[in-house]
């Protein structure tokens, strides 16, 4: 009984351990993930990401390049939404427009095109409006007539990087702000991981003490209740 005892709280605290220590997939992201969470605009319809300027990665081919604008929409009822810029003629917007649905998110991906370079003095207005079953078959004619004060609306600025190592001034905020982003993220990780091994020190030593307790209430029955056998019947004559 000991011995089974014993091999039952084994499997228990090694079958904790793994769950506590086994590597958790929602917490490995992308860089553009980790960036968006760390700097998002809350406004009253959409919660944009990132929340203050776009940054586009060039290299000397000047090959296109693009990055990502997530619209997330928190409220019970559907948000219809377009982007525009200052500088069309430079960018793709895939979708330009459309509806976000309740409790669901959009990434309109914003490409620059070849052979532009500048883009720190161009800027994107994201506006967003509230839809209801009636007006979304005709969007383009809501945008047209809805009260302007019934829009919200969102600034994002522009910014690159050259991947041989020099950028514009705006770039350069950006990148410092990106490497604390991520030292912020290592200690956050390192933290998690020290609180996990606190419980499962916790669980450990939980797991010990019923098994000591296990172990006590076995030999407390045995001592005041011992296993007897009945006497045997005495034989007839």
């Amino acid at each position: 009984l000991c011995h089974l005892i014993l091999e039952i709280s084994f499997v228990i605290s090694m079958i904790y351990i793994l769950q506590q220590t086994s590597p958790n997939k929602s917490s490995f992201k992308s860089p553009h993930q980790r960036r968006t969470e760390d700097n998002s605009f809350i406004g009253r319809l959409l919660t944009i990401s990132p929340g203050d300027e776009l940054l586009f990665t060039t290299d000397e081919t000047g090959k296109e390049t693009f990055d990502v604008i997530s619209l997330k929409n928190t409220l019970p009822y559907a948000i219809a939404y377009k982007v525009k810029t200052t500088s069309p003629e430079k960018y793709r917007v895939r979708p330009s427009a459309g509806i976000v649905k309740a409790g669901s998110t959009v990434d309109v991906h914003v490409y620059l095109q070849q052979g532009y370079n500048t883009v720190s003095k161009d800027k994107f207005l994201i506006m967003a409006m509230e839809l209801t079953s009636d007006s979304a078959d005709n969007l383009q004619q809501l945008w047209k007539t809805v009260p302007r004060e019934n829009i919200m609306e969102h600034r994002l600025k522009c910014s690159q990087v050259h991947k041989n190592g020099s950028q514009d001034s705006i770039a350069s905020s950006a990148s410092s702000l990106d490497q604390i982003d991520k030292l912020n993220t290592k200690m956050d990780q390192l933290m998690e991981s020290n609180r996990k091994l606190e419980q499962t020190v916790k669980m450990m030593f939980i797991v010990q003490i019923l098994f000591l307790i296990l172990i006590l209430m076995y030999f407390v029955i045995s001592y005041f209740f011992p296993l007897s056998l009945p006497p045997p019947n005495p034989k007839g004559n």
